[in-house]
């Protein structure tokens, strides 16, 4: 690291990991002379995915807190939390280091607690409506922070936030749609690293009441965590012909290929088919922590070209029709949403000035 590098920090999720990707693109597009080192679990999905963008990524450890039950369990979280403090705060004091800046995720914790008690500036950005586990505690010790959505700030403690919006990374921006075929459908279904058990039983059965009223239909998946084999083996018993993939790497072909998109309720997600103007069925998973997928598409919906509906009242007619209703109304001409990497940047540089 040389001096006046800026750490980056987070992970486990794409809701996490991409942020703070477009972060870096934006600190390099400033050319502000800082360099970019990223923090995540060397077990992590981060571990594969800043390499790809040209960042250094260095290990850092921690355990996640919540859903831990026993005492033994918890003892361990705790001790390896408080491991990871050690390593980070050793490795903040080798160099110097203007900020480090939170995304999200329990290996964040550890970093920004460091940074703090060797009083380096600590920013953390938060793209929930309702506020994950790790920010809420780290909330009060942020000298700086900054939110995607302005309902997080109707929560308690976080109306001081700063509403930055989300950041897009920039080669999602550049996206151009190829134009949409009447009587056909190119669906992408995507939800998150982990997937949707939900959608990846369901999307099948949707896309064959959509060829039942006509609709020529192809598929790209993002199966997730769960096999692909079985989620390919439905799309073929419906005669639909599906590209199934446990992850999909390059997430703004697949947006391009697209005419509509079926999504859950991440932020991320939500925040990229926004400013695509991607027509959109958001299906966000039941019993996520908070409830949170739930809240981001109630505070998307104005900014969507989108419906919604929670796995509990699926049906998969009035999917279909929505689908395809929202797929035939001509795509409106809208201006680029702002920048919201640049306005971190700004905001950070504005903080260690």
């Amino acid at each position: 690291m040389q001096q006046r590098c800026i750490i980056l920090v987070g992970g486990q999720t794409t809701g996490h990991i991409l942020p703070m990707m477009a972060v870096g693109q934006a600190y390099r597009r400033a050319a502000r002379l800082r360099d970019v080192v990223v923090l995540g679990d060397p077990d992590g999905p981060e571990a594969g995915i800043v390499p790809r963008y040209g960042f250094e990524f260095r290990a850092i450890g921690g355990a996640p807190l919540r859903g831990v039950h026993g005492a033994g369990r918890r003892i361990g979280a705790y001790w390896a939390t408080a491991k990871a403090f050690v390593a980070a705060r050793t490795m903040l004091a080798e160099s110097p280091v203007a900020l480090v800046a939170g995304f999200g995720g329990y290996v964040t914790a550890a970093p920004l607690l460091a940074a703090r008690s060797l009083g380096i500036p600590t920013a953390i950005f938060e793209p929930n409506a309702v506020p994950g586990l790790t920010n809420r505690r780290l909330r009060a010790l942020a000298d700086l922070c900054l939110v995607g959505l302005r309902e997080t700030t109707t929560r308690p403690g976080w109306s001081d936030a700063i509403v930055a919006g989300h950041p897009i990374r920039a080669e999602v921006l550049e996206v151009r749609s190829r134009g949409h075929e009447p009587g056909t459908l190119r669906l992408l279904v995507t939800a998150g690293l982990r997937g949707s058990a939900f959608l990846n039983v369901e999307a099948p059965e949707l896309c064959a009441e959509l060829r039942s009223r006509g609709v020529r239909v192809t598929v790209h998946h993002q199966a997730g965590d769960e096999p692909t084999d079985e989620i390919a083996r439905a799309y073929a018993r419906r005669g639909i012909s599906a590209r199934v993939e446990p992850f999909i790497a390059d997430m703004p072909a697949a947006f391009e290929g697209c005419d509509a998109v079926i999504c859950a309720g991440g932020a991320g997600t939500l925040s990229e088919i926004a400013a695509l103007h991607l027509p959109a069925l958001v299906v966000p998973i039941a019993g996520t922590a908070d409830d949170h997928q739930a809240a981001n598409a109630r505070a998307f919906s104005p900014h969507l070209r989108a419906a919604c509906m929670t796995e509990g009242t699926w049906d998969a007619a009035r999917a279909a029709e929505a689908l395809v209703a929202l797929a035939d109304i001509p795509a409106t001409s809208a201006p680029p949403p702002p920048d919201a990497a640049a306005t971190f940047v700004e905001h950070c540089e504005r903080l260690i000035a």
